[in-house]
């Protein structure tokens, strides 16, 4: 399976373009993201994408879960820089 993500999101760009208020695009831009590694704009996406339904249980969630993901990659370094008092 080739994971082609640059070209869905460009896709879901081009979609959200063409209809602003299309909550699935998107939710798969912010997957599309988050799948990238890019969770700093993932959260932003689902983040836009709350504006549409703020009540979406799944959607709440699933922006938690991204933002988690960039505190925990974030620490990242400290962690792996060894120098943190434990020798």
């Amino acid at each position: 399976m080739i994971l082609r993500y640059d070209d869905a999101l460009f896709d879901c760009d081009r979609a959200i373009e063409l209809d602003p208020t299309f909550l699935k695009v998107r939710i798969r831009k912010a997957r599309v993201l988050t799948s990238m590694g890019r969770w700093k704009e993932a959260s932003i996406a689902y983040s836009r994408a709350m504006v549409y339904d703020p009540n979406d249980a799944v959607l709440v969630k699933a922006g938690e879960e991204v933002k988690k993901l960039q505190r925990r990659f974030d620490l990242l370094p400290v962690l792996l820089d060894g120098s943190g008092g434990g020798g």
